[in-house]
């Protein structure tokens, strides 16, 4: 398992973990953006050599279709034909399941830029983390264009009224699943 991440913080975090959980070795921890080609990065990826990305929020900072572009074109160049991508994307920034922190986070205000939006979302956590991000309609609107250019099909968003949780506490749920604010995804390439 390869980890490709931004922020060297988070790559020690997850190092962290895995020393505390005595599985070191497993997993390379690689600092990198997405958003860049990683092949000019020296992080030792083959292209087309694995089965699944994961990129849970990556998008949630392309704030112009040249950075979503960069993304989409290192997913596809990292998947062997078959490949499957999975992952959390934005899907209303406006979503009233935002507003109050029930679900775990909130964002504080959401600003138009040219095709999408800028928002400050505060996470619940302890301690509580601030942070920016950036989404564009072509994304949060959930369409398959995009996609279809890099050449991944089969966009499905995984249905939330299937998972445990939320079948376990459907009340609770309600106002998430009337608006969600994320959307999971997956597709092939």
């Amino acid at each position: 398992v390869d980890v490709v991440d931004i922020s060297p913080g988070m790559l020690r975090v997850g190092a962290n973990h895995e020393k505390a959980m005595g599985r070191e070795g497993i997993i390379k921890f690689l600092q990198g953006d997405v958003s860049q080609p990683l092949s000019r990065r020296g992080l030792g990826l083959v292209e087309k050599s694995y089965d699944v990305v994961m990129g849970n929020w990556v998008f949630s900072f392309a704030d112009s279709p040249a950075m979503a572009r960069a993304i989409f074109a290192n997913m596809a160049a990292y998947l062997k034909p078959g490949g499957r991508f999975v992952g959390a994307r934005d899907n209303d920034p406006w979503s009233p399941a935002l507003e109050n922190g029930r679900y775990g986070g909130s964002c504080k205000w959401v600003k138009r830029i040219p095709g999408g939006v800028r928002y400050r979302c505060v996470l619940h956590s302890t301690p509580p983390i601030e942070f920016d991000g950036a989404c564009l309609e072509t994304i949060y609107s959930g369409s398959s264009e995009m996609w279809e250019q890099f050449g991944f099909r089969e966009l499905e968003v995984v249905p939330y009224e299937d998972a445990e949780v939320v079948q376990e506490d459907p009340e609770f749920w309600q106002a998430f699943l009337e608006r969600p604010n994320l959307a999971v995804v997956h597709a092939y390439i």
